[in-house]
């Protein structure tokens, strides 16, 4: 028996692997076709949006994370970065940071979650209770680089409120 083949999961497939290769901008050509022709295919908008924060293209980002909640309020994901690029991009901190708390309410030990709530923490000033979660992230990730540079940032936060 032969079964058809879905383009748009082919297209969805070569976008992620161009992804791990970096190539973001090929990848969000390929996403954007499909995009065309199921313009609620809210993985295809997730992978857009990861490329475009990849290119710094945050204004876009958020737009499309944004588009991915409106169909999907529970789209964790999507929640967590849109609440990341908010606190990144110099966006509404209050907001960004009940997105994060309705995220950690849904995976407690996810530790890019627990990253970008302790980041927004970072952002907002409240250095104890970021360095509560950016702890909790380096337990649960010790290789990842972007906690260790935000465990960094906090550190010199801390330093400099002391001084």
């Amino acid at each position: 028996r032969h079964r058809l083949i879905d383009a748009m999961t082919v297209r969805k497939l070569l976008a992620f692997c161009l992804l791990h290769q970096g190539r973001y901008r090929d990848a969000a050509h390929h996403l954007g076709d499909v995009l065309e022709l199921a313009p609620q295919d809210s993985v295809a908008m997730n992978m857009l949006g990861y490329c475009l924060s990849q290119e710094r293209d945050y204004r876009a980002a958020i737009r499309i994370y944004r588009r991915v909640v409106e169909i999907d309020p529970y789209n964790i994901n999507a929640l967590n970065a849109l609440a990341y690029l908010l606190a990144l991009s110099g966006g509404s901190l209050d907001e960004a940071l009940s997105l994060s708390q309705k995220v950690i309410a849904n995976q407690r030990s996810n530790p890019a979650y627990l990253d970008t709530l302790g980041y927004i923490y970072l952002k907002k000033g409240a250095l104890s209770m970021a360095r509560r979660y950016l702890t909790k992230a380096r337990e649960a990730a010790p290789m990842s680089e972007e906690i260790r540079a935000h465990c960094q940032e906090l550190e010199r936060a801390r330093s400099s409120s002391w001084q």
